[in-house]
């Protein structure tokens, strides 16, 4: 009987990171607005029902893809920081795309940030753990500073200098907008070099 309840409880987590990852998908490319709970459970599916049987509303969905996303980044920050390697690398790693596979994530906080849908509560969730990644990355950056691999500056406008450059390669990246036109990350990131 305990196995059974196990897999139960196995399968019912990977039914919920699934849902989880097509509602990443739905709101990075259709806004959070334009994404209705149908369409989530169309792309995974399953029966609408079935998506309200994991999530109460469309809302608690979006909370906990948000939050999802960013202590994920958040504990993959972390694990770089306090990892092997120069600072440089690590910052090169990041933008690699062996480390970011899926623009989606990227696209999904360019509508966060851009979207009005979001109650003030979680905005402010949204800005406070965002901020939190961005010391984590800081000190990465303060690290690389220390060592003559990073231009000297505010460690905290550098990483968020980062951030938009990362952003940009990855809309860029997901988009394929310049046909032909192929640029490393680490060549998008070599003005932080001294």
């Amino acid at each position: 009987m305990a196995r059974n309840v196990e897999r139960d409880a196995e399968f019912r987590e990977r039914q919920r990171n699934n849902i989880m990852e097509k509602a990443t998908q739905l709101f990075a490319l259709s806004g959070l607005r334009g994404v209705r709970m149908q369409d989530i459970a169309q792309a995974v599916g399953i029966t609408t029902a079935n998506v309200y049987h994991y999530f109460s509303s469309k809302e608690e969905l979006i909370r906990e893809v948000i939050t999802h996303s960013q202590t994920a980044f958040g504990e993959a920050l972390t694990k770089l920081s306090e990892g092997s390697g120069t600072p440089w690398d690590k910052l090169v790693s990041i933008g690699s795309p062996k480390e970011n596979k899926k623009s989606y994530i990227v696209l999904l906080h360019l509508n966060i940030a851009l979207s009005e849908a979001l109650p003030e509560a979680l905005k402010q969730q949204y800005k406070s753990r965002a901020t939190e990644n961005l010391r984590i990355l800081s000190g990465i950056v303060a690290e690389g500073q220390r060592q003559g691999q990073i231009k000297a500056g505010d460690p905290m406008q550098m990483a968020a200098r980062y951030v938009i450059l990362l952003t940009g390669f990855n809309v860029y990246s997901s988009t394929e907008l310049y046909e032909g036109i192929r640029f490393k990350f680490e060549d998008i990131i070599a003005h932080l070099r001294p």
